[in-house]
């Protein structure tokens, strides 16, 4: 799903996805989109048992270190087997 531009129509969508019974929220790491992190951890927070996904992230465009903080801080902040997330590597 695309993060929509404001807090309020994100928690919504993600609100609607669950009562309509999706099992997943994906959102989406592109540039020009929100960021993924911070949309997951509001999506926990409006949601109660839908799984949360990222897609594919751009790893080439995080630097290392700021990536596993990332990956972390969202750890912290939604439950724990509740998302995941999948990477995508230069060649």
């Amino acid at each position: 799903m695309f993060v929509p531009g404001s807090r309020h129509e994100w928690s919504a969508k993600c609100r609607r996805a669950e009562e309509l019974g999706f099992d997943v929220v994906g959102v989406a790491d592109h540039l020009g989109f929100s960021a993924p992190f911070p949309a997951m951890v509001l999506a926990a927070a409006m949601t109660e048992r839908v799984r949360l996904s990222t897609f594919v992230l751009n790893t080439p465009l995080y630097n290392p270190v700021l990536l596993v903080r990332e990956v972390a801080s969202t750890d912290q902040f939604v439950d724990a087997g509740v998302w995941n997330s999948g990477s995508a590597q230069a060649t």
